[in-house]
């Protein structure tokens, strides 16, 4: 049986101290730079799916008291 994945917030969760994750760019939305057939219903699916904008969430914050910038791509978004 495959392992449960963690969702990014949840890794996150894991890694910064309690408290301290601030979002960055939580507007920012990916596009289809590449022009894929069929990608831009992909991404609508998506976000519809996970309530996510984008698969990277970046976040500033403390590791051990430590100033950190974390990006973690979410696995429920696409990988």
């Amino acid at each position: 049986m495959a392992p449960e994945m963690l969702t990014a917030r949840e890794r996150l969760d894991m890694v910064l101290d309690p408290g301290t994750a601030v979002e960055l760019n939580a507007d920012l939305v990916g596009g289809d730079p590449l022009s894929f057939p069929g990608y831009v219903d992909k991404l609508c699916d998506q976000r519809m799916k996970t309530g996510m904008r984008e698969a990277a969430v970046t976040v500033t914050g403390e590791i051990e008291r430590m100033p950190a910038v974390v990006c973690v791509l979410s696995s429920e978004f696409f990988m």
